[in-house]
């Protein structure tokens, strides 16, 4: 509405009315700064057309120069004097009187430095935090994949029965059998330090695999690369090194599983010796660098062309665990290949998109996750492809995108591994 006497709207009058308030505040605040700074002056006798009121300010300037100083000092020293504690989240498992359990499907811990471990169906285990980047976890049973994230402080200890294994930052694999006394560390990448019963004290190094049975006296130490070349040469002339378990399953192994490749290549004779193990058998065992070893001294490019699906898939896995991930991938893509339609096939899938994962392939890894979920969609691996692709579409694709997958996984898996992920994204704005 308009003043009709001079155009003027309430708007305008109002903005002229406001101008003229900060005006005089403006005015009145300089008068009154002039006024107290006189009588500052009277107070201390203080001559005309000295520099005290320069040099009061400048003062004044320095004291809260130096008092935002101290406050940053101090914030900066409690943050380093009272460091946060390490914290962990466990995913798809149950705590039942402070032991983390596994049943049914795969569980997972995720520490507040980045460290992880993966429990395999059946595993227990129970955490304890010693430090910052410090914790003591004891294995009670079962398979764990374990990554810790290396740090000046990082002291994590890994209890299996008897046997203590010291990290300080690295990727291995785990396993106890208490039933048997099996002990089974494969690593992947980094240093450890084993200490147990009966003096064992040594380090295991990546590509190592140390495995000790309650029917063994002594700990079997395989090295994936050790002492290759002489296995090749004796299996090409034949000869069985019988002091050397490795070499005799690299001679022999042609009396292992006939193939079932689709191809339609001859299966591998038989021999009249004594039955070798299987290499799902000596996968169960944790004897992963054995099979990889045997693998090597056939020729992969053979392996990988007449093997069968059980002992691709096993193959696949103990590479995997030993860290030879070229040689993981080539297997499962050897059983999508030649076993099409079969499950292991299908879960090949399921293992390409996880390896991908962890390697931070991420398009690779949602592409495979995908493919095993619309082939696989109520297999025993399909809670943990779900989830994963949940986090990978969140990061690919943005929360909004990741509401849908979040959605479906709550409805099919509503105490999954990953529910609690999946509720936050659909709580957020």
């Amino acid at each position: 509405m308009r003043n009709q006497r001079d155009g003027l709207s309430s708007q305008d009058v109002n903005a002229t009315f406001r101008a003229l308030s900060d005006e005089h505040a403006s005015r009145r605040a300089e008068l009154e700064r002039e006024q107290t700074w006189l009588k500052i002056e009277r107070r201390l006798g203080v001559a005309d057309g000295t520099d005290f009121r320069d040099f009061a300010e400048r003062s004044a300037r320095r004291v809260w120069a130096m008092a935002g100083a101290c406050a940053v000092a101090a914030a900066a020293l409690l943050y380093f004097v009272v460091p946060s504690r390490l914290q962990y989240e466990v995913r798809g498992a149950q705590i039942n009187a402070g032991w983390i359990q596994a049943r049914g499907e795969a569980a997972q811990v995720d520490f507040s430095d980045g460290s992880r471990v993966e429990l395999h169906a059946g595993a227990a285990l129970a955490v304890q935090v010693t430090g910052t980047h410090a914790a003591r976890t004891r294995l009670a049973e079962g398979d764990l994949d374990i990554s810790v994230k290396h740090a000046p402080s990082t002291d994590f200890r890994f209890v299996a029965g008897p046997y203590e294994v010291h990290v300080i930052g690295t990727k291995f694999h785990l396993l106890w059998r208490p039933e048997t006394q099996l002990f089974s560390l494969a690593m992947s990448e980094g240093r450890v330090h084993v200490t147990g019963p009966n003096g064992l004290d040594r380090a295991v190094s990546a590509g190592e695999t140390l495995r000790i049975s309650g029917s063994e006296p002594r700990a079997a130490l395989s090295a994936r690369d050790a002492d290759a070349a002489p296995r090749v040469e004796a299996r090409a002339a034949g000869e069985a090194n019988a002091s050397s378990a490795i070499a005799a399953r690299a001679a022999a192994a042609e009396t292992a599983e006939p193939s079932d490749s689709k191809s339609g290549a001859p299966s591998i004779g038989h021999s009249d010796g004594p039955p070798t193990p299987t290499w799902s058998l000596l996968v169960a065992k944790g004897q992963f660098a054995d099979v990889v070893a045997t693998a090597e001294a056939l020729g992969t490019e053979r392996v990988l062309r007449e093997r069968s699906s059980a002992e691709l898939s096993a193959l696949a896995h103990a590479a995997h665990y030993t860290g030879h991930s070229t040689l993981a991938v080539s297997a499962w893509s050897a059983l999508r290949q030649r076993f099409g339609g079969q499950k292991a096939a299908r879960q090949a899938a399921f293992f390409l998109g996880r390896v991908f994962d962890q390697q931070g392939r991420r398009a690779d890894a949602l592409h495979w996750l995908n493919t095993y979920l619309s082939e696989a969609p109520s297999d025993v691996y399909t809670s943990e492809a779900l989830g994963r692709k949940l986090t990978l579409v969140q990061k690919l694709e943005g929360t909004l995108a990741a509401r849908n997958v979040a959605r479906e996984y709550i409805g099919r898996f509503p105490r999954g591994a990953y529910a609690q992920s999946a509720r936050t994204i659909l709580d957020e704005d």
